[in-house]
């Protein structure tokens, strides 16, 4: 790799690479599920990592900022339900 490619974009630790990686396809899925400004949609991130600030800062933030985190499934089932009632 020449110098200026380097200096310009430095390697980033694997761990990190990988989850860019794996962020950027969460974020192309979130995409297509919601392509116009009339749309709506309820996207589920089931996994406890996505509750960690450093994932959630990866995250697009119109989605980061409506985040919620419910402790229990039926809260969900709750949530969603009142969601879908409302559009």
């Amino acid at each position: 790799m020449p110098l200026r490619l380097f200096l310009r974009f430095p390697p980033v630790p694997l761990k990190e690479y990988y989850e860019n990686l794996c962020m950027k396809a969460v974020n192309q899925s979130i995409g297509r599920a919601i392509r116009h400004a009339g749309d709506f949609s309820s996207i589920l991130l089931v996994d406890e990592r996505y509750a960690q600030p450093k994932i959630q800062e990866k995250l697009p933030s119109w989605i980061k900022d409506r985040l919620t985190h419910p402790p229990k499934f039926p809260l969900v089932k709750r949530h969603l339900a009142t969601f879908f009632k409302a559009h």
